[in-house]
């Protein structure tokens, strides 16, 4: 099949899996209410970074005012920032939203031209490699990607197959070159999102182990010598990240996949849990063919993917593929890391059916690669089935090539495991939208800090002072563009969460208005309750007004409307005599500006 025939196929399949998108580039953005709003902001603070003068490893200017923050801690993407600048620069308030609109919607086709490029480089031919990449666009697993707020991941997971590309063409004819593209390639991947880095990383060793020869050796450790000595100085000296100041090992047992789920379908409908967020009429509709009535199965319920599934009728291609390839080593080294993925995907815990297999950490691959300091900050496990999803949706081509049909029969072949086995149409869409209160702090004279409460410090697993709005409140610093003393990045360091537990005032803010109104500091372990504010003298408030440079404070609709009314009387009694204005909008939102006292 030729290029724009292909291309042709894997747009339209692209339309028809992520609907009712493409109707709504600009409006909304893939996926329940997550990481939406973080994805915005983290390329949104790398440009604004740049654009100021600023290095985009850090800013003090942005988020947790007074302290400031290490960006190169969290996820932060700088090619996915790289392609968004002219978005960011040309496409007002909506433009970055129209960019992970637009990527999401290009993301089946660039991983279908993906695997069909590992495919061709295998030695399969032309027409089974066109179609081995529809059978990877459209599988259950990279749609449940698309429809989730994992947007690096998302593209990512597009640009992973041409990394096996690039390897699949070293080992074939191992030049310099071809090196030289395969590092590239692995960087890409790192600067994109460091989960997808390190799933090619796995899959290159599979693939290296069994397929290296011995006259390579020495090329193969000069380029890791010099790449290793990349990662050394980026990773230990150009960004100075202390890998001890985190814990993510809570989330290994939790956010992983159960093994079952790889042979059973996701939901039928794609919602079980309760949407978040606003959702756009028609989305998240979908049908799993005549074999979703088997979801009822599926041990890991909800959209956090909704599918990690393979299909059987890819399964008997990959089993086809191996057999009739099983010489090339690149092949089984393919498969191999595939499985490993999925290994790893099941975190510090092997379960089977919700029924742990394997707790014993020497037989967990994860835990193995857990020793490594500059991985342990990952804490989604579940992430790497995308890996393997891709690895071993590349060798059906091998499969589909061998079987030697018709290339009717072979095309009939895919389309009835599309349609019929996966059958994934339809993704959610969740709106970003901007209060009214927000678009008052935006018209604020002066760059004064903004404080949000209930909004604290806050990660992916939780947090210090925690709100409803924890990652679209990062989409409307976009839109304010105030410093904020509030942000939700992908890890914050037990040393940060020890700097605000200790800040006077601010500190009993975030622990008055944590819920339960206590919180215990992963730093030390100290605990500490607030069921009421404690009293300052004057000099105290003066002091923390001043030391945030605090221009407004403004509290949200969390909890109770008793709860509601004693925070803003908290807040009255504690900011008496330096409220300017009051303004109190109908969705709850009160907005208290401060009287300026830099001067």
């Amino acid at each position: 099949m030729r290029k724009r025939y292909a291309a042709l196929l894997y747009a339209a399949l692209a339309v028809v899996v992520t609907w009712p998108l493409v109707l709504h580039l600009g409006e909304a953005v893939p996926g329940w209410l997550g990481d939406q709003g973080y994805n915005c902001w983290a390329i949104d603070t790398f440009w604004t970074q740049l654009t100021s003068g600023h290095s985009p490893v850090g800013t003090t200017f942005r988020i947790f005012v007074p302290f400031g923050y290490r960006l190169t801690d969290t996820d932060q993407a700088p090619l996915v920032a790289l392609a968004a600048g002219p978005f960011w620069a040309w496409g007002g308030e909506h433009g970055l939203i129209a960019f992970f609109g637009i990527a999401v919607l290009l993301a089946p086709v660039a991983g279908g031209f993906g695997i069909r490029a590992t495919a061709l480089a295998l030695g399969v031919d032309a027409w089974a490699a066109s179609w081995a990449g529809l059978l990877y666009a459209a599988s259950p697993t990279v749609v449940a990607f698309l429809g989730s707020p994992w947007h690096f991941k998302v593209i990512g997971g597009a640009l992973f197959p041409w990394a096996l590309a690039a390897l699949c063409r070293w080992h074939a004819v191992p030049t310099g070159r071809r090196l030289a593209v395969l590092s590239a390639a692995a960087w890409a991947l790192a600067l994109v999102n460091g989960y997808v880095a390190v799933m090619f990383v796995v899959v290159a060793l599979a693939v290296g182990v069994l397929a290296l020869r011995r006259a390579l050796v020495p090329t193969i450790a000069v380029g890791l010598l010099v790449n290793i000595a990349f990662v050394v100085a980026i990773g230990t000296v150009a960004l100075q990240s202390d890998f001890g100041d985190f814990s993510c090992c809570g989330f290994w047992g939790l956010a992983h996949a159960d093994l079952r789920d790889v042979f059973i379908p996701g939901e039928q409908t794609g919602v079980w849990t309760t949407p978040a967020g606003p959702r756009v009429a028609g989305s998240g509709l979908r049908w799993n063919g005549p074999f979703g009535f088997l979801s009822r199965y599926k041990a890991d319920t909800g959209e956090d993917p909704g599918s990690y599934y393979l299909g059987f009728g890819a399964m008997g291609l990959m089993l086809v593929g191996c057999w009739r390839r099983r010489r090339d080593r690149r092949v089984l080294g393919l498969m191999l890391g595939g499985v490993l993925l999925v290994l790893m995907a099941g975190g510090s815990v092997l379960q089977w059916g919700g029924v742990p297999v394997v707790t014993d950490p020497c037989w967990l691959p994860w835990m193995w690669a857990m020793r490594v300091p500059w991985l342990r900050v990952l804490d989604l496990p579940r992430c790497f089935m995308l890996g393997a999803n891709a690895a071993l949706l590349a060798v059906p081509a091998a499969g589909l090539g061998a079987l030697r049909w018709r290339r009717s029969a072979s095309a009939a072949l895919v389309l009835a495991i599309v349609v019929l086995e996966y059958g994934h149409v339809g993704i959610n869409l969740t709106t970003l939208d901007v209060p009214e209160a927000i678009r008052a702090v935006q018209t604020l004279p002066g760059f004064r800090t903004l404080l949000e409460l209930p909004r604290g410090i806050v990660e992916s697993k939780g947090g210090f002072g925690l709100g409803s709005t924890n990652s679209i409140g990062d989409y409307w610093q976009t839109v304010h563009r105030k410093p904020t003393v509030a942000a939700y990045v992908s890890r914050v360091p037990f040393s940060t969460f020890s700097r605000f537990f200790y800040e006077p005032v601010l500190g009993d803010l975030l622990v008055y208005t944590n819920p339960g109104h206590g919180f215990t500091n992963p730093g030390d372990h100290v605990r500490r309750d607030l069921p009421v504010l404690p009293s300052y003298d004057a000099a105290t408030v003066g002091q923390f007004v001043r030391r945030l440079n605090l221009g407004a404070v403004l509290v949200g609709t969390d909890g109770a409307p008793a709860e509601v009314q004693d925070l803003n009387a908290t807040v009255q009694r504690l900011l008496a005599g330096y409220i300017a204005t009051i303004q109190r909008w109908p969705d709850g939102y009160t907005l208290y500006v401060l009287t300026d006292v830099s001067h």
